[in-house]
């Protein structure tokens, strides 16, 4: 028996607090997944380029994508200070973000 006879809501809220845990945890080892593959292109193209190239002169790709990462930080800046009771809409639209930058990385990837 829960605290207070209300075992259904704290099932409730338990099943909700284990579902985002696991969504958080796919979500961070999809993270590291795109931190590595970024990191050997990064390592790629400075290793290319040797410094001969800003990445304005390279690609403005690179502009819009730094301009999403400013928005997604903004985002995520949100979501730090928001209160407990409003961090699941405030979460949707993080990964929503979060999301839409890795397309865009996805699709920068194929273009080249």
């Amino acid at each position: 028996m829960a605290l207070f006879g209300h075992d259904e809501k704290q099932d409730l809220r338990l099943d909700s607090l284990e579902q985002h845990v696991r969504g958080l945890s796919q979500l961070v080892q999809q993270t590291q997944m795109d931190i590595a593959s970024l990191n050997l292109t990064v390592m790629s193209i400075q290793t290319q380029l040797a410094d001969k190239l800003s990445a304005k002169e390279l690609d403005p790709a690179f502009e819009t994508l730094n301009n999403e990462i400013k928005s997604a930080r903004v985002e995520l800046d949100r979501v730090s200070e928001a209160a407990s009771d409003t961090w699941q809409p405030l979460q949707a639209g993080v990964s929503e973000s979060l999301s839409r930058l890795r397309e865009q990385v996805e699709q920068l990837k194929a273009d080249k």
